[in-house]
C-alpha cells in the first residue's frame, strides 16, 4: 500500500504549482473586488490557471509579472451580471497578504485532506482485512490443531502426567473439602476456610499453566507458575501459624477490595466510565477503617495480614518465603518476575526461543516447556501436602495419600525431562549439520 506522505504529496502536488497558487489568489481578488461570484470561485481559479500555464510556456512566470504580461480573460459565464457584453480592462494589485491568505487556506486544506485520506485509507484497510477474516481465521484454526499435534508428539507424555496430577490433586482437595466443611463451618475454623480456598485457586492456576503448556506458551506458563508458587508459600504459611492469622488473611481481601474501588473511582473520572456510588465506596471504606482499627494501621499494607504473625512492620512477600524456609528456589522465582513484567530479559530470553537465541517468539513453540512444567508439579504437590496436613499432621490416611501422591509429580518431571533431551540432542544434531553445510557449501554473507 502507497504510504501516506505519498499520497499526500500526489494529491496536493497539482494545486501547489505557481501557475495555481497565483490562479487562487487571483480569482480571489476578482471576488472581492466584484467582478466574479463566489461561487465561481473554484472554476475561476482553474481557468486562471490554464491562461497562465500557457503563458509560461513562452517564459518565467516571475519574469513575466515584472513585465506586467500576465494577462487574463475572463468569460461571460463566470464574471458578474453587471458586465456581460461589456469589455472591462481591470489592475489587480497583488499584495505579500494575498499570499499569506492563501498559504493559510493552503494549510487548512493539507489538515482537512489529510484527514480525509486518513479516513478513506483506514476504511479501505478496515474493508481489505474484513474480507480476508473468515480466510485467515480458518488458516489460524488449522495451523494451531497441527501445532497442537506436533506439540502433544513431543510432549504429549507430560502433558498427560501433569493432567493426571492436577485432577488426582484437585480430587484430593474436593475430599477434604467435603470430609471436614462442616466441622469447620460448626467452629469457625479460618485456616480451613482459608486453606480450601487457596487450594482451589491453586488448582485452577494449574489448569491455566496446563493450557498454555499444550499450546506452547512457555513463558506464559511460567508466569503462572509465580502465581502457583506464591499460593503454596502462602498456603504453607497459614498453615503453620493460628486461627487469626488465617482470619487476619480472609479479611485483608476487604482492604484490597476498597483500594481497587479507589483506584476505579479516580480512573472513571479520569476515563468518563461509571463511577462506584457514593454509598457502596463509602461503605467499603468504613469497613477498611474499622479493620485497620481492629489489627492496626500497618493492616492496609500488602501483607499486613502477616504483621502480627511475623512480628515484622509491613513485612513483603520474601518475608513470607523465608518464614517457610522457601528461599532457596529464589532464583527461579525471580527470573518468572521477568516473564511477567514488561522487561528487556523477556524480551530478548523468551523460553520459547532456546536453542534459537536469534528468533522473535509472537507464538507459540515446541521449547521451554519442561522448566515451568517440573516447577508448577512441585508447587500443585506442596499446596495439596499443606492442605492435607493442615488438620491433623500426623494421621496415618495423610501420611499414605501423600505417599501416594508423590510418585505422581516424579512422573511428571521425568516424562518432560525425556521430551526436553530428546529435543536438545535433536536441535544440537541440527545445528552441527548445518554448520558442515554452510561451510561445504562456502556460502559468503
Amino acid at each position: 500500500m502507497t504510504d501516506l506522505y505519498t499520497t499526500l504529496s500526489n494529491l496536493m502536488a497539482p494545486h501547489l504549482t505557481p501557475t495555481a497558487i497565483l490562479g487562487r489568489v487571483m480569482a480571489r481578488k476578482f471576488v472581492k473586488l466584484g467582478y466574479v461570484y463566489r461561487d465561481n470561485l473554484g472554476l475561476v481559479a482553474e481557468r486562471i490557471q490554464v491562461q497562465l500555464e500557457d503563458l509560461t510556456k513562452n517564459g518565467d512566470l516571475f519574469e513575466l509579472w515584472k513585465k506586467d504580461n500576465l494577462k487574463v480573460t475572463l468569460d461571460d459565464d463566470v464574471v458578474t451580471i453587471d458586465y456581460i457584453g461589456q469589455i472591462v480592462d481591470v489592475i489587480l494589485n497583488i499584495s505579500e497578504a494575498d499570499f499569506e491568505i492563501e498559504q493559510q487556506q493552503i494549510e487548512e486544506a493539507i489538515i482537512e485532506t489529510t484527514d480525509h485520506v486518513i479516513t478513506f485509507l483506514s476504511d479501505k484497510l478496515a474493508s481489505a482485512w474484513q474480507r480476508a477474516k473468515n480466510r485467515e481465521v480458518k488458516r489460524t484454526k488449522k495451523d494451531r490443531k497441527e501445532f497442537s499435534s506436533i506439540i502433544y508428539g513431543r510432549w504429549g507424555d507430560g502433558l498427560d502426567e501433569f493432567d493426571a496430577l492436577i485432577d488426582l490433586c484437585t480430587t484430593l482437595g474436593s475430599q477434604f473439602n467435603s470430609d471436614f466443611r462442616a466441622e469447620a463451618e460448626r467452629k469457625q475454623d479460618y485456616k480451613f476456610e482459608a486453606l480450601t480456598r487457596v487450594h482451589a485457586w491453586a488448582c485452577k492456576v494449574a489448569r491455566e499453566i496446563h493450557l498454555l503448556l499444550s499450546n506452547g506458551f512457555a513463558d506464559g506458563a511460567y508466569a503462572r507458575w509465580r502465581t502457583l508458587e506464591e499460593i503454596s508459600i502462602i498456603g504453607e504459611f497459614l498453615r503453620n501459624n493460628d486461627q487469626a492469622t488465617s482470619e487476619r488473611f480472609l479479611l485483608h481481601s476487604r482492604v484490597e477490595e476498597c483500594k481497587l474501588m479507589e483506584l476505579w473511582q479516580k480512573d472513571a473520572i479520569n476515563l468518563g466510565w461509571p463511577k462506584i456510588s457514593s454509598r457502596n465506596l463509602s461503605a467499603a471504606k468504613t469497613r477498611a477503617a474499622t479493620l485497620e482499627k481492629r489489627f492496626g494501621a500497618g493492616f492496609g499494607s500488602d501483607y499486613g495480614w502477616a504483621e502480627d504473625a511475623l512480628k515484622i512492620k509491613k513485612p513483603k512477600f520474601k518475608d513470607l518465603q523465608d518464614a517457610v524456609s522457601r528461599a532457596s528456589g529464589n532464583s527461579f522465582y525471580r527470573r518468572a518476575h521477568k516473564h511477567v513484567h514488561a522487561s528487556s530479559y523477556g524480551a530478548l530470553f523468551p523460553l520459547g526461543a532456546w536453542p534459537f537465541k536469534d528468533v522473535l517468539v509472537a507464538g507459540g513453540s515446541i521449547y521451554g516447556l519442561s522448566e515451568p512444567a517440573k516447577y508448577a508439579a512441585q508447587a500443585m504437590c506442596s499446596i495439596t501436602a499443606t492442605v492435607l496436613f493442615s488438620r491433623n499432621g500426623d494421621r496415618f490416611e495423610e501420611i499414605v495419600t501423600l505417599k501416594a501422591l508423590m510418585p505422581f509429580r516424579d512422573k511428571v518431571w521425568e516424562a518432560f525431562d525425556k521430551a526436553e533431551d530428546e529435543i536438545r540432542a535433536e536441535s544440537k544434531a541440527s545445528r552441527k549439520l548445518k554448520i558442515r553445510l554452510l561451510k561445504g557449501a562456502k556460502i559468503i554473507f
